[in-house]
């Protein structure tokens, strides 16, 4: 088990230019291959190999995806699709977040991203709320909860009184109509920490709009209701607090921040950042996450959960290992992952051995 360190756990990482292409190239195939196509691709490469891979399949739409994949090299296949599906994954996320939206039209169009794969929520909030179709009350509603001033601002001269009077209440809606109906005498991120009441009825707003740049003593009250907000804002928050800040945060929490890591596109430091956590994690955030993995593995294929479920378990404390084993869930689970891994490399080393004899032959 590691100990704490004097650096911060939590930093933004930078993809490598690999990861980029793949978006790049992920992003222009998704208009063409959706989640269900991605998922039946990906089980044909996993199953055929790229050498089988290119023969028809009896479904017109899979066939139709598989020439738009066929462009790609064949060692770079499983990437994108599973960046297909990862992003897929992400856009299922922001609708549950964002209750309602996903009944508008064309909604799709609206979604900006970021060049490592995430939506980029800010800038896709600012989209939808230039949308015609969004009843203008709602628009205003969702502009709060992002603190779009300037949106905001337009909105509210927009709006008739019988439109200001069907505002939602909620502590982020009242902090703007209190800045629209008094002024805007100072700046709105100076009256947070006085006018930004929050309550546990209503849903949280995003913290990341401010959080990182109020005074240390201002936040603390904050420090609580982060481990309550959505995983993109929690991530954010986390990247702009200080160390004890995020030590505070992960006493609290440790295991939200762990499901952020499971989540595309940081699979990849997952494995890391459990490292530097295992003085937060305690037993029963331990069993919990082992639990997500396999769910993850049941319903997602956007990376190889079994393998991290495997990794994650041999690098865990002894004492973690033998109470997972004498849990007679969890340990079929485990059990199963590392079956399955175990039969997926004897396979692997199976078609090494007779590829090896053809070309010899």
């Amino acid at each position: 088990m590691s100990e704490p360190t004097d650096s911060k756990l939590v930093i933004p990482f930078m993809p490598s230019l690999f990861h980029f292409s793949v978006v790049k190239v992920a992003l222009i195939l998704s208009k063409h291959i959706d989640a269900i196509t991605g998922f039946i691709l990906f089980k044909e490469m996993r199953r055929l190999g790229p050498k089988k891979f290119h023969e028809a399949n009896y479904n017109s739409k899979i066939n139709k995806a598989k020439e738009k994949l066929l462009i790609v090299p064949a060692h770079l296949r499983e990437n994108v699709v599973q960046a297909i599906l990862g992003m897929d994954a992400a856009v299922t996320e922001w609708h549950s977040d964002h209750e309602g939206l996903w009944r508008l039209k064309n909604i799709e169009e609206i979604f900006q991203w970021k060049s490592d794969g995430a939506i980029d929520r800010i800038k896709t909030m600012q989209q939808l709320v230039l949308k015609n179709d969004v009843d203008i009350v709602w628009k205003f509603y969702w502009a709060c909860s992002y603190f779009l001033e300037e949106s905001i601002k337009t909105l509210w001269a927009e709006m008739k009184v019988c439109d200001r009077w069907s505002i939602p209440g909620n502590p982020f809606t009242r902090f703007w109509v209190r800045r629209m109906q008094d002024g805007c005498g100072v700046q709105w991120i100076k009256d947070i920490p006085e006018y930004l009441q929050l309550s546990e009825e209503y849903p949280n707003c995003t913290f990341g709009a401010f959080f990182p740049f109020l005074q240390l003593q201002e936040r603390e009250k904050f420090l609580s209701s982060i481990t309550k907000t959505t995983n993109d804002d929690f991530l954010l928050c986390m990247y702009g607090a200080t160390k004890e800040e995020e030590e505070q945060i992960l006493k609290m929490e440790a295991f939200k921040l762990l499901v952020v890591y499971l989540n595309w596109p940081l699979q990849n430091f997952f494995l890391q950042i459990v490292e530097k956590m295992w003085p937060f994690i305690d037993y029963p955030v331990f069993e919990k996450v082992l639990h997500t993995i396999f769910s993850y593995k049941v319903k997602k294929q956007d990376f190889d959960y079994e393998q991290l479920l495997v990794d994650m378990f041999a690098k865990s404390p002894k004492d973690f290992k033998e109470k997972a084993n004498a849990s007679q869930y969890l340990s079929r689970q485990i059990y199963f992952c590392f079956e399955s891994v175990r039969m997926r490399k004897k396979r692997y080393n199976a078609n090494l051995k007779l590829n090896s004899k053809k070309k010899r032959n």
